[in-house]
């Protein structure tokens, strides 16, 4: 994705083109009904299971995944990401015991 990113840049075809921002754990919360949960590292990796990484793309009622039949948003901190096309993704993966987190912002 980088690779592509820079060659993106590069020519000026900034439609495909991604800023990806490195997010800390400390730097998200997890809502279930409403209600912000405290365990989001224990939710995450509850997400992930056996898979090594996974997206869950924005969506208009946010950054929505499911459990089983348990239904859960991502809010960031430190980004208002209601803009559907400006934050289209985020991507969650496994990074030795802890978790990567790439929020994905549309080029400009």
């Amino acid at each position: 994705m980088e690779i592509i990113n820079a060659f993106n840049s590069f020519f000026g075809n900034y439609k495909d083109t991604f800023y990806i921002e490195n997010i800390s754990i400390d730097e998200i919360s997890i809502s279930k009904d409403g209600q912000v949960i405290p365990d989001t590292s224990d939710i995450l990796h509850d997400f992930l299971y056996e898979q090594e990484e996974r997206t869950i793309p924005n969506t208009k009622n946010g950054f929505v995944f499911y459990i089983a039949d348990e239904c859960y948003v991502i809010d960031f901190d430190d980004y208002i990401t209601t803009d559907v096309n400006l934050y289209p993704k985020v991507t969650i993966s496994k990074k030795g015991i802890g978790l990567d987190i790439k929020l994905f912002m549309q080029h400009d």
